[in-house]
């Protein structure tokens, strides 16, 4: 494929803020990409088509749905290379696939974690076991490409694509606010659960309050409502971040946090690290229940530990997830397809 002529789609909805990340890579590459939206996100990322959807659930699907089947003609014409994320596509039972693989449209299925992992984190996962294996043998039958990451990927039996989730660093770089609500004098801890249980929500504010117990001083907000402009805003402020302490590997947050140059708390199981390539030196604070106290602990009392890691943090986003070269990585892929 030629990348000038090559017109890229993304969408129906977000996870976290990653295909914008990735329009913008592209897009910069002279790629026409777009990321176009059928529902909201509470933490209202940007998109360039968006429509405002419903709040009741089963009507906000069913929306999303029907507006697939709307403008899939209007898509089909518009674009070469359709990005597809969590196992899902435009319309209820994927019917659209199968009439963009009649226009031969090629397909790009980006697994994301709950989607396809084989075991339930949160009560909040709704897919059964056999759900997700239905899942992942129609996508490997029918996209041209899977990314996805040895975290979750189990379940699949085709050879998939590792790709790092790309930022736009002269955005996501440490600056200065036009004003402070960070208390004088007290270390100030951020943490942004989109899922409490998943994210080991509890054990951090045990430990908070344990260690506030014995007299730290210490200031903890937990975003849980927060735009991503007002955690990017609450995280550049911050002393010290806490992603996640279940899951075994590291998500958005963390990369954002790293990115504004914090120490960032995260639990990363170690056999996945080693099949990843470009996270050999990965900074995060390696962090489970057990080590969450003694490990804020230890960066509550160390600002020179805190400075050289949020320093080793800033400089590993660069190196590995920068938007402009995870998006040549993302247009070879399509190039071969």
């Amino acid at each position: 494929m030629n990348k000038q002529k090559l017109r890229v789609f993304f969408g129906p909805f977000h996870i976290g803020g990653m295909l914008w990340e990735y329009r913008t890579g592209l897009r910069a590459l002279g790629v026409d990409a777009k990321v176009i939206v059928f529902s909201n996100h509470r933490f209202d990322y940007p998109a360039d088509i968006k429509y405002k959807s419903i709040n009741n659930r089963y009507l906000k699907y069913l929306k999303s749905s029907l507006l697939g089947f709307i403008f899939l003609p209007r898509l089909i014409h518009n674009y070469d290379v359709f990005h597809f994320i969590y196992g899902m596509s435009l319309t209820y039972y994927k019917l659209d696939v199968f009439i963009l693989k009649l226009f031969r449209k090629k397909i790009v299925m980006q697994f994301v974690g709950s989607d396809i992992r084989p075991r339930k984190i949160s009560k909040n996962e709704k897919l059964s076991i056999n759900k997700k294996k239905q899942l992942t043998k129609f996508w490997e039958k029918y996209a041209d490409a899977i990314i996805s990451f040895p975290e979750y990927s189990q379940l699949l039996t085709k050879k998939y694509n590792i790709l790092p989730l790309g930022y736009d660093l002269e955005y996501w770089k440490a600056f200065k606010p036009k004003t402070s609500t960070k208390s004088a004098g007290k270390i100030l801890i951020v943490h942004a659960p989109t899922d409490r249980e998943k994210k080991g929500t509890e054990y951090i504010i045990k430990a908070i309050d344990r260690l506030k117990g014995d007299g730290y001083e210490i200031e903890f907000k937990l975003l849980e409502t927060s735009s991503n402009s007002e955690i990017r805003k609450w995280v550049n402020i911050s002393d010290i971040v806490v992603d996640q302490l279940m899951i075994g590997w590291h998500g958005i947050f963390s990369i954002e946090s790293m990115a504004l140059g914090k120490p960032t708390l995260c639990y990363i199981n170690e056999d996945w690290k080693r099949d990843i390539g470009y996270a050999k030196d990965l900074p995060l604070v390696n962090t489970t229940p057990d080590s969450i106290y003694a490990n804020l602990k230890l960066l509550i009392e160390d600002s020179d530990l805190r400075k050289e890691i949020g320093q080793k943090s800033r400089k590993y986003v660069e190196d590995v997830h920068d938007s402009n070269k995870v998006a040549k990585q993302l247009l070879e892929l399509y190039e071969r397809l």
